[in-house]
This record gives structure tokens, C-alpha cells and sequence, in this order.
């Protein structure tokens, strides 16, 4: 098997000011004189893969499948664009064993085991080369011209420096499985249980700017996990008017940074810690807000009543970045699952999905308090009036946010919360007969419509989200719909 794709994207841009008429639109840019603009772009990558695979069954009882495969992707570095992943799956048919035989109550069994390697190779285009910024240099009062610099650390978005050995990242993982049928199919599900491990991580990495750079694309490390995924099948009540179905699923991953390049144990810049989560957060600790009666040991950090208090783990009376910070929080979460109730009575069928995630960190929290923007309700400190409060006192540090406010920027963002109702009624054959329609259902159906539970109460954490790059911390708004349907069949 081979197959290949090609990502090919191109943009142009044309603006003019005081041009002649704005009816023309940009079909007379040019009577604009000479304050125009133009400009043009291309990015393009390929990926090009091969692949063999074999399957083999003995005796309808022994599974084996074996395949290879050869990607190629052009934006990694020369020399790195081409990588091997092998795999392979086992499964055994338990079931039809003889000595299965008289256990009637099991009705299918099969053990799975797998092995195989995946890649990884998310980046842009050209993103191994480095690229240019633009800086224009001024000369005298009047004029300027357009230069280009390697990289320039003051922009908001810099290029990152170029990497000329970037390669795949590899992760290589074993799973052993159980599928099962018992009771005459009133349960059925599976159990999955897996380890990992993944090798030159590519991640996005800080580096110190004196370099003219401030970030690169790297092949950081490894990293190993394991996890286990669990589904679960219940007929619970089965008779000729009403029966009701539960479907559950529940999944649990953790992970942690094995080596890092280099021998280094920690690059706390990037949070990145051997024995931890590559996705934690790493900052001072939030200890409440400092009181009135408590001024006199606030002096001493160079602090003030009304102002955020962190903790200072050597009690040495200095808040600093080496000695004082800690993991604040974990963006993966402990566990996730759902589960769907399905009851049919009749022609009548409803159901509803209720979904949780939980023991996962995001950041989201922190305020500037300084009064020229509209904000969130919040509980604010207010000298002997209300000292117990969450926040810091509004201007207590003018109109720029607390020296520690990043303290108060970690949320636990863990959920219940109901994700689908829906209700239907399906119209028997007799019903649609003489109408020359086989099924008819009509149905309304509810999405999101409330949380059941939730640590955070001005964001919808079900939209929080995160994997290795790209880290999202949820909503102000909850997207809720009301679906009125037909489904006809002729």
C-alpha cells in the first residue's frame, strides 16, 4: 500500500488608503497614490508513506496481524525526514477452547495482545530552518527601510531558531486486552491496559534570548506512561414493553519525563522535570492575601497588607524563582468517563449522556484589579472590613496587576456534567402503512444542557483541553442547543 498528500497554500494581500472611490473596491488600488501595500506567501509540505501488512488465522482460534510501515515528511531536517514503524497484533479466540465448553454463561471471550510504533511529525513547514523577521531601521526624523533579522525576541510571535537535526518522534507502546460476552449479551465490554513510551519528543523549547532566539522546535527526551481503558455493556431491564441499556466508559493516563537531552534532570523555564508530567505547571504557591495584623512580617518580604502572599519555602525572607516555586497543578487529568442511559418503552425512547473529567489543572484565574475594565464578579480584599478574601485589594499595586498574580492562576478543572438528553417516538409499521412510509421517528434532543458538578464557576471546563503543544483552558460561554427532528425512511 502507498499513499502521499501534499499541503499546498498561497495568500495574497493588497491595501491602499484615499483611493478614488470606494465602490471600485480593489479593482483601483492604485489610485490610492503612493501609500499602498502589498503582499504574498507560500507554505508547502509532503508526506509519503508505504506500508505492508500480513494477517494469518489458525483454527479460527489464533489471530495474528503484522505490518510495516515507511513515512516520509518534508518538513523535518535532511537526513531525519524518513522513519520505520513496525507492529504487531495477537489475538486468542478463548471461547472456542474446548475446555470452554460447559461454561454456557460465557458467551464470547478473546485475549488481545499488541505491539507497535507510531510517529509524530506536527510541525510547519520550514519550521527546522528558522526564519526571518522584519525590523525596519530608522534614519533621522523622515525616513526608514525594511531590514531582516535571524529572529527578533521583542516581537510578540519571534522565529524560532533553526534545528537541523530534528527528527521523528517515536512512541512505542504494548496493550494486552480482554473482550467479553457473558449472559447471553446482557454484559458485554472490554478491558484494555497499555504502557508507553515515546522517544525524541518534539516539543517547543525555551531558550535564553541572548542567543537572538527564545524558542526552538526540539527533541527533548522521553517519556513513558500506561493507562487503562475500561468499557462496560449492561442490559440492565429487558422485557416485551421497556428495556434500558447502560453504556459506560472510563479511561486513566498518566505519564511522566524519563530522560531529557543533555543529562539535565530539569528545565524549569519550560517546566519540563525528570519523574513529573511533561504537562504541569511550575510557579510560586498561592498562601491567601496578606491582613492587616499581619504587617509587620509582610515588611520583611517587602510586602504589604491587601497584597498577595506566597510561600517561601526556605524561610529566608526572599521570594525568588530558584528556591520557591513548585508544581502548582497537572494539565492531564486523573481520569475521565461517560456514561449513556438508553429506556425504550413502547415507541418511546430516551436518553441522556452525563460525561466527567476529573483531577486536571488549568490556567485561568489571576486578575489585574486595577478598575479601567469590566470584569468578573470577585471576592476582593477590604481593610478591616473584609480581610478573608480571595483577591488582592483592587490598586494595591496601581494599575498594574500583583507581583505574584500568576499564584492565583491555577483552576482544578473538574466536571460533571449532562451532555446529551433526548427523547423520540417511533410509529410502528401499522401506523405508516397506509402512508407508503417504512420508519418514521420524530425526536428533540438537548445538548449541554446543564453541569452537575463543577470546581469553577465562570468557565465551562468540558472545553478545557490539552496535549503536548497546545494547552486550552475552557470558556465564558456554554454552547447549548435544541434540536427538533424527523427521520423518514421509504
Amino acid at each position: 500500500m502507498q499513499s502521499s498528500s501534499k499541503y499546498h497554500y498561497e495568500n495574497g494581500n493588497m491595501s491602499a488608503v484615499d483611493v478614488a472611490s470606494t465602490d471600485e473596491l480593489w479593482y483601483n488600488l492604485g489610485s490610492g497614490g503612493d501609500n499602498y501595500s502589498l503582499g504574498t506567501g507560500l507554505s508547502e509540505k509532503q508526506m509519503e508513506s508505504y506500508m505492508a501488512r500480513g494477517n494469518y488465522t489458525f483454527n479460527d482460534k489464533y489471530l495474528l496481524t503484522a505490518s510495516i510501515r515507511w513515512d516520509g515528511a518534508s518538513q523535518l531536517a535532511e537526513g531525519n525526514k524518513w522513519a520505520s514503524f513496525p507492529s504487531l497484533a495477537l489475538g486468542w479466540r478463548i471461547d472456542q477452547e474446548h475446555f470452554m465448553s460447559s461454561l454456557n454463561w460465557i458467551n464470547g471471550l478473546k485475549a488481545r495482545f499488541g505491539y507497535g510504533i507510531t510517529g509524530n511529525a506536527a510541525i510547519g513547514a520550514y519550521d527546522t530552518k528558522g526564519a526571518l523577521a522584519s525590523l525596519y531601521y530608522n534614519w533621522g526624523t523622515s525616513s526608514s527601510s525594511l531590514g531582516y533579522v535571524a529572529s527578533d525576541p521583542s516581537v510578540k510571535y519571534p522565529p524560532k531558531m533553526a534545528n537541523s537535526e530534528l527528527s521523528w518522534e517515536k512512541t512505542a507502546q504494548y496493550n494486552v486486552g480482554i473482550d467479553y460476552v457473558l449472559f447471553n449479551s446482557r454484559l458485554t465490554g472490554s478491558v484494555d491496559v497499555y504502557t508507553t513510551k515515546t522517544t525524541d519528543l518534539l516539543m517547543i523549547m525555551s531558550i535564553p534570548s541572548l542567543t537572538g532566539y527564545t524558542s526552538t522546535w526540539a527533541n527533548i527526551g522521553e517519556t513513558k506512561g500506561s493507562g487503562i481503558d475500561l468499557q462496560i455493556n449492561t442490559i440492565n431491564v429487558k422485557s416485551n414493553d421497556f428495556t434500558w441499556e447502560t453504556n459506560i466508559t472510563w479511561s486513566k493516563d498518566q505519564s511522566e519525563i524519563s530522560k531529557l537531552n543533555n543529562g539535565l534532570k530539569e528545565i524549569p523555564n519550560n517546566a519540563w522535570f525528570v519523574g513529573e508530567d511533561i504537562g504541569v505547571y511550575y510557579d510560586y504557591v498561592y498562601d491567601g492575601i496578606w491582613k492587616s495584623s499581619e504587617a509587620a512580617e509582610a515588611q520583611k518580604y517587602g510586602r504589604k497588607p491587601g497584597q498577595i502572599k506566597v510561600k517561601d519555602f526556605n524561610n529566608d525572607y526572599t521570594i525568588d524563582p530558584n528556591d520557591d516555586r513548585r508544581i502548582v497543578g497537572n494539565k492531564r487529568p486523573d481520569w475521565s468517563g461517560g456514561m449513556i442511559n438508553t429506556l425504550n418503552y413502547k415507541n418511546i425512547e430516551f436518553s441522556f449522556f452525563v460525561y466527567s473529567r476529573w483531577g486536571n489543572t488549568f490556567r485561568s484565574g489571576k486578575e489585574t484589579l486595577d478598575g479601567r475594565y469590566a470584569m468578573r464578579k470577585i471576592d476582593y480584599w477590604i481593610e478591616n472590613t473584609h480581610e478573608d478574601a480571595e483577591y488582592y485589594s483592587p490598586g494595591s499595586n496601581g494599575e498594574a496587576a500583583d507581583t505574584y498574580a500568576s499564584s492565583m492562576n491555577y483552576q482544578d478543572g473538574s466536571f460533571i456534567k449532562m451532555r446529551n438528553i433526548s427523547l423520540g417516538y417511533n410509529f410502528t409499521p401499522k401506523q405508516l402503512n397506509k402512508f407508503g412510509i417504512s420508519n418514521l421517528k420524530l425526536y428533540a434532543q438537548c445538548m449541554n444542557p446543564f453541569t452537575i458538578y463543577s470546581k469553577c464557576d465562570y468557565l465551562d471546563t468540558d472545553l478545557a483541553g490539552y496535549n503536548n503543544n497546545t494547552t486550552s483552558t475552557g470558556s465564558s460561554t456554554t454552547l447549548k442547543g435544541l434540536v427538533f427532528g424527523v427521520n423518514v425512511e421509504f
